[in-house]
């Protein structure tokens, strides 16, 4: 959940962006309340790729030099429909 801390790697720049379009948050979740979120919609995680997990899988190279950073506000989430 984005509060203007500016904690965020590319926090700044994405409210900076978000405003000049017009568009406002329309989601806004807490740290660890993914799960329950789409649980009570009945969905389950399948994987939850995090900021530094994002840069470790895209953005590193065999010799670990990283080549970049992804916005510290995003994650990816993969979820199915509860069995």
């Amino acid at each position: 959940m984005l509060r203007r801390e500016n904690r965020y790697h590319g926090e700044q720049g994405i409210f900076k962006t978000v405003s000049k379009t017009g568009e406002g948050w329309t989601l806004r979740l807490e740290d660890g309340a993914i799960e329950s979120f789409l649980a009570v919609r009945s969905f389950e995680i399948i994987a939850h790729y995090t900021p530094s997990e994002l840069e470790k899988l895209y953005l590193t190279a065999e010799d670990g030099a990283l080549h970049g950073h992804v916005n510290g506000t995003h994650c990816i989430v993969v979820a199915s429909v509860k069995s």
